[in-house]
């Protein structure tokens, strides 16, 4: 199967939605925001970007509102529940509205919009070279060092915004079937990750990098094969497939030579004091209803987080996004791949469902569970009605 047999969510062109361009422009804002936030620190930053995001998603709702399912309407219903249980429940006087809100604001606006939208071909490549150009700025004509607080920022946050912008120009070259994936943004997020001396981005991005390069060269390597100078070119192309090998893994090598891997390895005891603490925390009613970790609201792995916000549903959640990887693996190799990256970077940092890796999460879930029982349209067109 690939990605043109989806039912419901991988449309012909035909029938998917051209972006206004004032939705363009509203989306943009809403993703390269976090970005330059981070490196600069608006004023007033939490109403802003509330108010931003929430015009982002009527702006989307408008669009689409003939496509809207009963499906899209329970997964809105599902988010804003969720929202007000993490604020006035398991954590109740601890968190702000005005933070979280946002991310389940563009997080749902992007599921929607990769189900039934086209964008414009460069749309998601022109926002990763806007969100990679202030860090190359900053890394190489500021000259600054990453090593603790890095301007509104720390050096995991660096990876963390870059691994999940660029995640959908691939998500929407995969969504378009395009044969190839642009691969600069993915190199650079791999280089300004080593920069940033961040051991879990560095090694996420480098997997992220993987799976484009795979893509790109499955498609190559069938095509070649399909083509009537197989039987001349294929030593040459298994030649160069060994060369490329080689090269790369002495590059990988010299980079992990020079990172923190070299010093610090793979240990993180601060980690797992969390998570001891956090499993020592669990008793029948924290695991029902979540709790608060006091001692570390950061619990650095947003699997333990979905636990602690909303308990034995958090569970259920968790399952939701297993599952999604096991049907994605059927559908598309670089849907799945852009799963694995989230699921692995989610192990030891907190990247959803209030953080920025929620952007990439929300999308691949839409995708992965298309509409099928509660695929009746809520606002179905006027011209549809007297057709039928």
């Amino acid at each position: 199967m690939n990605d043109s047999e989806i039912p419901h969510i991988i449309k012909t062109k035909s029938e998917r939605i051209a972006v206004p361009l004032s939705l363009q422009l509203l989306l943009s804002l809403s993703l390269l925001f976090n970005v330059y936030d981070g490196l600069l620190g608006f004023p007033y930053r939490k109403p802003f970007y509330a108010i931003l995001t929430l015009l982002l998603l009527i702006h989307v709702f408008i669009t689409v509102r003939d496509k809207i399912t009963w499906q899209d309407f329970a997964i809105g219903v599902t988010l804003f529940y969720a929202l007000a249980y993490f604020r006035f429940g398991s954590y109740v006087g601890e968190v702000s509205t005005f933070l979280n809100m946002p991310y389940l604001l563009v997080g749902l606006s992007l599921g929607i919009l990769f189900r039934y939208v086209s964008f414009p071909r460069n749309f998601f490549f022109g926002l990763s070279v806007l969100s990679l150009l202030p860090f190359f700025y900053v890394f190489y004509v500021l000259k600054a060092d990453p090593t603790g607080q890095f301007f509104s920022m720390n050096r995991n946050g660096i990876a963390r915004l870059l691994i999940f912008t660029v995640s959908l120009q691939v998500l929407d070259d995969s969504v378009e079937n395009r044969t190839y994936i642009i691969m600069f943004p993915a190199i650079a997020t791999v280089w300004i990750s080593f920069l940033s001396q961040s051991r879990t981005g560095f090694l996420v991005s480098l997997v992220f990098l993987f799976f484009v390069i795979s893509n790109n060269a499955l498609h190559w390597y069938f095509k070649l094969k399909a083509s009537a100078n197989w039987e001349k070119v294929r030593i040459w192309v298994f030649l160069l497939f060994y060369i490329v090998l080689i090269v790369a893994g002495y590059i990988i090598s010299q980079l992990f030579d020079n990172s923190r891997f070299a010093s610090n390895g793979l240990s993180s005891s601060g980690r797992i004091e969390i998570y001891k603490y956090f499993l020592s925390s669990l008793n029948i009613r924290t695991l029902m209803f979540g709790f608060f970790p006091e001692q570390h609201p950061n619990l650095h792995n947003s699997f333990l987080a979905l636990v602690s916000m909303y308990g034995i549903i958090g569970i259920g959640f968790n399952i939701i996004i297993v599952g999604a990887l096991f049907r994605l693996v059927k559908v598309s190799f670089i849907q799945f791949g852009l799963l694995v990256v989230w699921c692995l970077y989610s192990l030891p940092e907190t990247a959803a469902p209030f953080s920025i890796g929620f952007f990439s999460l929300m999308p691949l879930l839409m995708l992965a569970y298309p509409p099928k029982r509660m695929n009746k349209h809520i606002f179905p067109l006027m011209g549809k009605k007297e057709t039928a």
